[in-house]
């Protein structure tokens, strides 16, 4: 057997050229959009006497369906595709299939109904049905009857169960309100955007608002008015800066250096309703070092019933951001006096984590895990590191440390 990346990157080459050639011959009156894998297929059917379809099996070769594999004027035909293609018997052409799945879009109407293909690979029309529905039984009955109806034979429709699919909402989406563990963007010199995450909702007073960090602003240790967005430029803005600690010199801070005990700041929203007071958009699943960013569904939510002191060495917490999803890890460090790289400052008395972390999760909500999804708020996170003997290391500032300097914060 030849190289499966031989085979595979020589049949694509071939494929794809024999698809363009295929796209300056005849038009296609189709279904799909110009350029559709089932309009090209239809035009290379329209070339290939017999043609069903087109797809690589699953050892990588090229694989094509013929009603008669012997016609010698088809398969001269595939001599386009390269020396490895292979031929099966096949019982329909591909352009009947697709004629075949227009006439049976009205089914798509019908409770239970998912989806509906031509499928290239099996050489008949496919129609989901939700494994899920509790109607199944009897949706099948009103498929088979809508089939009858459309005159396309029964022994071209194949029915499967499968799911319907979810928008794959996720953490660096637009979400309203915004809970916190959510992108956020500050402009730095339009078109180019610093990112970062949404720490937590809180009330500070009277003003709600949302905590971030301060490295997350136009200069740290300065009110300056920064304009956040929440996931993308044309989504808009929701929120200003409005309280952002200076850094302050002399003891406790080491000589010649400035210092802060949070990197944290306070952004108050354009209008209460963008915000989610006590929540944390929850992923799809955990992971140590990189989890998924996705909801599931797009309501998933930590809810915060309060707040826990510094944890302890040893202690488990989660944190949840932009970038690695929802990660946890355990506890390394506690008021570690840590300077920032390539800078004087330093940030004192906070706390580190072995757990996953990335460029774009500053700011992320660092909390402990409690039974239905419910959490207590230990701190946000700010930075990481990579340690020799411990891996991935992240560095928060506790609430406690957030709340010397900003104030009293109700975060539920």
């Amino acid at each position: 057997m030849p190289s499966r990346l031989l085979t595979a990157s020589t049949a694509v080459a071939a494929i794809h050229l024999a698809l363009a050639g295929a796209a300056f011959s005849s038009p296609v009156t189709g279904e799909g959009p110009p350029g559709s894998v089932d309009e090209e297929l239809v035009r290379m059917g329209r070339e290939i006497p017999g043609f069903g379809g087109l797809f690589y099996d699953a050892e990588g070769y090229p694989t094509v369906y013929l009603l008669n594999p012997r016609d010698r004027t088809a398969l001269s035909s595939l001599k386009s595709l390269g020396p490895e293609v292979r031929v099966r018997q096949g019982s329909f052409q591909f352009e009947q299939l697709v004629e075949w799945r227009h006439a049976l879009r009205p089914a798509l109407a019908l409770p239970g109904v998912v989806s509906l293909d031509a499928d290239e690979a099996r050489n008949r029309v496919v129609i989901g049905l939700d494994a899920t529905s509790p109607e199944k039984s009897l949706n099948r009955d009103r498929l088979e009857q809508e089939i009858l109806s459309t005159g396309v034979p029964r022994q071209a429709v194949l029915l499967i169960e499968t799911t319907a699919a979810e928008p794959l909402t996720g953490l660096q989406s637009k979400l309203r309100p915004a809970p916190g563990g959510v992108q956020i963007l500050f402009p730095i010199s339009p078109p180019t955007y610093g990112v970062c995450t949404l720490g937590f909702n809180a009330f500070r007073g009277s003003t709600f608002g949302f905590v971030i960090n301060s490295h997350c602003t136009g200069v740290m240790g300065e009110t300056d008015g920064q304009r956040y967005l929440q996931s993308l430029p044309p989504d808009g803005t929701i929120g200003t800066e409005i309280a952002d600690f200076p850094f302050f010199t002399g003891s406790p801070c080491p000589p010649d250096r400035r210092c802060r005990y949070s990197d944290s700041a306070f952004a108050k929203y354009d209008n209460p309703r963008l915000g989610a007071l006590g929540k944390i958009a929850r992923p799809s699943s955990v992971d140590p070092e990189l989890g998924p960013l996705t909801l599931k569904p797009v309501s998933a939510r930590f809810t915060l019933t309060g707040r826990i002191g510094s944890p302890l060495t040893g202690d488990i917490v989660h944190k949840v951001g932009r970038t690695t999803g929802w990660t946890y890890g355990t506890v390394v460090a506690t008021c570690v006096d840590r300077g920032s790289a390539g800078t004087d400052m330093f940030l004192l008395c906070q706390s580190e984590v072995r757990g996953g972390a990335g460029p774009g999760d500053s700011g992320s909500p660092v909390f402990y895990r409690l039974p239905g999804n419910k959490a207590k708020l230990v701190g946000i996170l700010w930075g990481g590191r990579t340690d020799s003997n411990l891996g991935l290391v992240y560095v928060f500032s506790p609430l406690e440390n957030i709340e010397m300097e900003l104030g009293p914060l109700r975060i539920n």
